[in-house]
């Protein structure tokens, strides 16, 4: 007896021993007991779900429309304006050839002006714009005709001008160096040529001071 009391007391001191495992056991899932699934309980108050507006059905994948703004190309030296709906992606260059298709000119001659300051053709709306992009909803944006030129008429009215009307002649010589128009004309090519302001409008001042030097 007093050996089956051992044998019995060492089998239960052994069982209450916690199991060693090794660091890179693994154990087999299908030795795990088989549990049936759960399922979660309702909630008393659940809330009402939700009913998919016409924007939140769209389909999977699909991007929303973007923004429009409705810009307007107003000529500086009053030939008109041009008004559109560009998205915030159209970039400067596509907003002067369309000026330039609708008024028949050369997009090479045409610069666009924002709050009097010159654009790069590489910039888009919503990088001229900023921070108020979003809020915006029409923009006005001035438009240089370089040399002064003027919405050109189409090939027939043209030809029909120089046939029954004679050729206008305008200002020339010192005269045009006394108007406004010649030397805001100069400094939108000094600014196209220069890229830079600061330095455009000196060029700008050296030109002004020898011609009024040579003046007095």
């Amino acid at each position: 007896m007093t050996e089956i009391s051992f044998a019995r007391s060492f089998l239960s001191a052994l069982d209450m021993r916690p199991v060693k495992l090794s660091s890179d056991h693994v154990s087999d899932p299908k030795s795990y007991p088989a549990q049936s699934a759960y399922t979660m309980p309702k909630l008393p108050n659940q809330p009402a779900k939700r009913k998919r507006t016409a924007s939140a059905a769209a389909a999977p994948g699909s991007t929303p429309a973007e923004k429009t703004l409705a810009v307007t190309l107003k000529s500086t030296k009053g030939g008109g304006s041009v008004t559109s709906d560009e998205p915030l992606s159209a970039s400067i260059f596509d907003l002067k050839t369309l000026f330039g298709k609708e008024k028949g000119l050369q997009v090479e001659k045409i610069k666009v002006l924002y709050n009097k300051k010159p654009v790069a053709d590489s910039k888009t709306l919503k990088d001229l714009l900023g921070e108020n992009a979003d809020s915006t909803k029409d923009v006005e944006l001035s438009v240089m005709v370089m040399g002064g030129a003027v919405a050109a008429a189409g090939a027939s009215a043209a030809k029909e001008s120089e046939d029954s009307v004679p050729v206008a002649q305008g200002t020339s010589g010192a005269e045009v160096l006394q108007t406004e128009e010649f030397w805001s004309d100069l400094r939108g090519y000094l600014q196209q040529r220069i890229r830079s302001e600061g330095d455009s409008e000196k060029v700008l001042g050296v030109f002004k001071t020898a011609w009024d030097k040579s003046t007095s």
